[in-house]
């Protein structure tokens, strides 16, 4: 039966059968609210123009040929529940001052909680007499955050053994860049995949280095163990993510498909980088300092401080207000705006039958963001 939505907020919404971490079906109620970057401390601004909700994720690169080298674009918004709130930010980072630089830090902080990333301009390392080198970055005025450009790689062969094609990937960033696999990697394969494999990488004299990494663990050598480093979202093929999908074997197909195995994490609709998962989730009043990132060297701003009110009423005629989360934040550089998304359940027992969706103001507190 349709569910009745009379939205009197003017954000765009969406209402869809999902299913919890048990198989029990639910109704989401997920809003979306677009704002303009705002300066000196000062509250963002509502737009004039809302985006649409994200009925899917959205891809760059070979999605249907090779997805595992491909990256989230923008995440979708019809998740089913969040167990904290995803940071992103997307779009291009601006050096400091608009001029050329080799290097510089960059930092996002949402309240007291911060993340710092180092960026580079191009870079290579070069194969020496002994062994690996990294050069010197070119300047550069401005660097994608795209985990293409971030610590990763992957390797596909023909494995005459195992008669297909196999592919050889860093589990964090398979789209990434700067990554040879070591023999650590490379025990888990037949003896003649490694061979191929190291035959691959002994005709190498350069390969591609990263421009994003941790200022804390920066990437030295092509074989470092370090976690990838990025602000955007992550695709559900890498981990962390891909670690907390479940046990998707035999017994799962058999037993519970399509309901998401026993031992699956609900932290797997988490996209964030691990480091921008907040917890418990933010409130929306909280301030916003970009260092390094806009065209600003520093931007300061402060979330709306809305809180959305859907009351619902119910089959049985039982009337509650819902109380949404705000479960991810999305700050565009390109766009120079933010979008704030809302989500709530009902479960399908007592089916929903009619809502009303409402907001009003939360107190604005003025806690200062400080970089680490």
């Amino acid at each position: 039966m349709t569910v009745l939505v009379e939205n009197h907020t003017g954000f765009p919404h969406a209402i869809v059968e999902k299913w919890g971490p048990s198989g029990e079906p639910l109704d989401i109620l997920v809003v979306r609210a677009t704002f303009d970057f705002s300066a000196n401390d000062e509250i963002v601004i509502l737009s004039k123009r809302q985006s649409p909700i994200v009925w899917g994720e959205e891809f760059d690169g070979p999605i249907s040929t090779s997805p595992k080298r491909a990256i989230v674009r923008c995440d979708g918004d019809l998740s089913p529940y969040k167990p904290g709130t995803d940071i992103h930010v997307i779009g291009t980072a601006q050096a400091p001052g608009g001029h050329p630089h080799k290097t510089w830090q960059a930092a996002v902080a949402v309240g007291k909680h911060c993340k710092s990333i180092q960026l580079y301009g191009p870079r290579w390392f070069r194969r020496k007499l002994f062994g690996w080198r990294l050069e010197e970055a070119q300047p550069t005025t401005q660097v994608k955050l795209d985990y293409r450009l971030a610590y990763g790689g992957l390797f596909e062969f023909e494995s005459a053994a195992e008669k297909r094609r196999i592919q050889i990937t860093h589990p964090g960033n398979p789209a990434g860049c700067g990554w040879l696999p070591d023999d650590r990697v490379l025990d888990k394969y037949d003896r003649r995949t490694r061979k191929k494999v190291l035959a691959y990488i002994d005709r190498l004299d350069s390969l591609t280095a990263p421009q994003i990494e941790s200022p804390f663990e920066p990437v030295r050598h092509p074989a470092q163990h370090t976690r990838t480093q990025g602000l955007g979202p992550i695709a559900p093929w890498c981990q962390p993510r891909l670690g907390l999908q479940g046990t998707l074997d035999k017994r799962w197909l058999e037993t519970r498909h399509p309901n998401p195995p026993e031992d699956f994490d609900p932290r797997f609709f988490q996209s964030a980088h691990p480091d921008l998962i907040i917890t418990p989730h933010l409130r929306g009043d909280e301030p916003l300092a970009l260092a390094g990132l806009a065209r600003e060297s520093m931007l300061r701003m402060q979330l709306p401080g809305w809180m959305l009110i859907p009351v619902a009423k119910f089959e049985s005629g039982r009337v509650a207000i819902s109380q949404p989360l705000l479960d991810t934040l999305t700050i565009d550089l390109d766009t120079r705006r933010l979008g704030l998304v809302w989500r709530t359940s009902f479960s399908r027992t007592d089916p929903v039958r009619e809502i009303t969706i409402g907001c009003s103001a939360l107190p604005h507190a003025r806690e200062g963001a400080v970089f680490v």
